[in-house]
């Protein structure tokens, strides 16, 4: 039997050659998933902290300048920052642990990798605050005001999550794998470690 672990994975099969027919987004991918692709006496753990911090980096534009471009802002005010991505698994070749692998390695790596995703979870979060003050907008709270008022558990809160397939090619059509489904939880958002 097969257990998840940092040192044996589903990916890796009894031979640690099989793939399963699948690969792994290394865009959105978070650390734990990369690392359960290879025995890391196989591949060298630092590969998957160097992608990590790849993606924490800011986009640049072509003349090498951070985008200057008026930035989108999220729920709280703040600016989101674009981050970069690998467009192509060639834009892992320049990475340290990658370049010293061997060939052989090299391509085994890049058969678990992929650059984009055809499966997506969407999720709906409703909340309705059962202690609303006269005059305190939910759309003016600071992020650390809105985070405490969800911890204190004092709104009806409803979740609701949805499976969908999208299949590419001339045209893109989408299949409903799993249907809307009410969750008795809120997800976690997994983010990629800071510096």
């Amino acid at each position: 039997d097969a257990f998840l672990t940092a040192y044996t994975s589903p990916a890796i099969g009894p031979d640690g050659e099989s793939t399963g027919g699948y690969s792994v987004n290394v865009n959105t991918a978070p650390l734990p998933v990369l690392a359960g692709l290879f025995d890391p006496r196989m591949v060298d753990s630092n590969l998957w902290l160097e992608i990590i911090r790849y993606r924490n980096e800011e986009q640049e534009d072509e003349d090498g300048k951070a985008a200057a471009e008026e930035p989108m802002y999220n729920e709280f005010g703040e600016p989101i920052l674009l981050r970069k991505e690998f467009r192509d698994l060639t834009d892992l070749e320049p990475l340290p642990t990658m370049e010293r692998l061997d060939s052989e390695t090299r391509d085994l790596v890049n058969s678990r990798l992929k650059v984009d995703s055809q499966v997506f979870s969407i999720t709906i979060t409703a909340r309705e605050s059962t202690l609303f003050q006269q005059g305190m907008d939910p759309m003016d709270m600071t992020r650390q005001e809105r985070e405490s008022a969800e911890r204190a558990g004092t709104d009806l809160v409803r979740t609701v999550r949805r499976v969908v397939w999208r299949q590419s090619g001339e045209q893109v059509d989408a299949y409903v794998l799993v249907p809307w489904e009410v969750l008795d939880f809120a997800p976690l958002e997994l983010l990629d470690p800071e510096d």
